[in-house]
């Protein structure tokens, strides 16, 4: 394995550690909580308030735009894995760890080492 790709590896272990060392020891926050609040309703009723209100509590959250496509995914996700914190978060946290290798291959197309 060449040196830039056992480099990466080791961030990425090293991230994914940071990530998910202790995930789910805190209580959810307030932002968590309303997505909770969402994803436990019955999925004709998430769809509309994203797709037309823009929002997955509109009565809450009039200004809060939102990714309708996360919350399809988290969706999916907590009926796979639960409603915890650990299981919320590391979805999450899985999209972080990949975004570091996305990053790792756009930095090195991106910055040569010529300058």
């Amino acid at each position: 394995m060449k040196k830039k790709y056992l480099a990466l590896f080791a961030i990425v272990l090293l991230g994914a550690f940071l990530r998910f060392y202790s995930i789910g020891e805190e209580s959810f926050w307030l932002d968590e909580g309303q997505v909770v609040t969402a994803i436990s309703q019955d999925f004709s009723k998430l769809m509309p308030d994203l797709i037309f209100k823009g929002s997955i509590l509109p009565e809450y959250y009039v200004a809060n735009s939102d990714l309708p496509s996360y919350y399809v995914i988290l969706y999916a996700w907590s009926r796979v894995f639960g409603i915890t914190e650990a299981s919320l978060r590391s979805l999450s946290a899985l999209f972080d760890i990949a975004s570091i290798t996305v990053l790792f291959f756009l930095a090195r197309r991106f910055i040569s080492k010529k300058g």
